[in-house]
C-alpha cells in the first residue's frame, strides 16, 4: 500500500523556512526577510535600507540594498530618484480598468475594457459582450 515517508532530511537554519514541502538540502530553505546565506549553511541578518513609502520589496527580494532594484511602487505611484511619486493622472471611463502592468495612467492608451465587455470598434467605446455564463463550480478564463 502507500505509506508517508518522511521526507524533512533537514531542518532549516535559524531565521530561514522551507520553500517546498521536502526539503533534502538547504538549498530548500528561504532565508527570512533581512536575512541572507552565509557561507551557505546560515542566515545572517544582512544590513538593509527600506522601500520609501508607497512600495514593497521585489518578490524574492531577502535583502534591500539598492532601492531602485529591490523595491516596486505600488499601482498608481511610479519611482523617482528613490521615492515613489503619484503618477495617475487619468481615470479609466466607465467599463474599463487599468492594462495588465500598468503602473501609472496617463491616459487612455494605459486602459483595457474590464471583464465582460469588449472594444466597439463603430463607438470606440467598452460595450458589454455577449456572455456565456459558466457552470456551478467553474469559473471564465481570463484572456
Amino acid at each position: 500500500g502507500n505509506e508517508c515517508v518522511n521526507c524533512h532530511m533537514i531542518t532549516c537554519p535559524e531565521n530561514s523556512s522551507p520553500k517546498k514541502n521536502c526539503v533534502k538540502s538547504l538549498s530548500d530553505c528561504r532565508c527570512d526577510f533581512g536575512y541572507k546565506f552565509y557561507d551557505g549553511d546560515e542566515c545572517i541578518a544582512c544590513s538593509t535600507s527600506t522601500c520609501p513609502p508607497d512600495s514593497v520589496p521585489r518578490e524574492n527580494v531577502r535583502c534591500v540594498t539598492n532601492i531602485r532594484q529591490d523595491c516596486t511602487c505600488n499601482p498608481g505611484f511610479k519611482m523617482k530618484k528613490e521615492s515613489c511619486l503619484s503618477c495617475s493622472t487619468f481615470d479609466c471611463p466607465e467599463n474599463m480598468e487599468p492594462g495588465k502592468s500598468v503602473n501609472c495612467v496617463e491616459d487612455i492608451g494605459d486602459c483595457k475594457c474590464s471583464f465582460g465587455f469588449k472594444m466597439s470598434l463603430n463607438t470606440g467605446v467598452c460595450e458589454h459582450c455577449n456572455t456565456y455564463e459558466c457552470p456551478p463550480n467553474s469559473s471564465p478564463i481570463r484572456k
